[in-house]
């Protein structure tokens, strides 16, 4: 599916899959995590996760704003709970499985390629 519009990501999206990518090859997570996405107007997003990890529950988040520029999108990181990415920008690729699953992809605040996919919040 084509983006036509930014309004086209404007929604709540939630974490189906969150995987790093090595060598080409997908790398599961060794442990279960959630997260949430949220696109809204006028380009405000918010991305958090969720996960246990060494039997220890972690939280991450960012928020800020994000921007569409030649296919790519942008998040423009304003306040962060992980200090390395704190007033960063994110670039992400992106595409559309159809028009309820977007897949993200780029480098996460540690350096590493990880692609994740969403699906749309439908609020009925």
């Amino acid at each position: 599916m084509k983006l036509m519009s930014k309004e086209e990501v404007y929604g709540v999206w939630s974490l189906r899959k969150l995987v790093d990518i090595q060598d080409g090859l997908e790398v599961e997570r060794p442990y279960k995590i959630e997260g949430r996405l949220i696109y809204s107007s006028p380009n405000i997003m918010f991305v958090g996760f969720n996960y246990f990890k060494d039997s220890r529950f972690h939280s991450n988040f960012y928020t800020g704003e994000f921007t569409i520029e030649k296919g790519k999108m942008f998040h423009h990181v304003r306040l962060s709970s992980d200090e390395s990415c704190y007033q960063t920008t994110l670039e992400r690729s992106f595409r559309f499985l159809d028009q309820n699953t977007i897949i993200l992809e780029g480098l996460n605040n540690a350096g590493v390629a990880a692609r994740v996919v969403w699906d749309k919040l439908v609020v009925s």
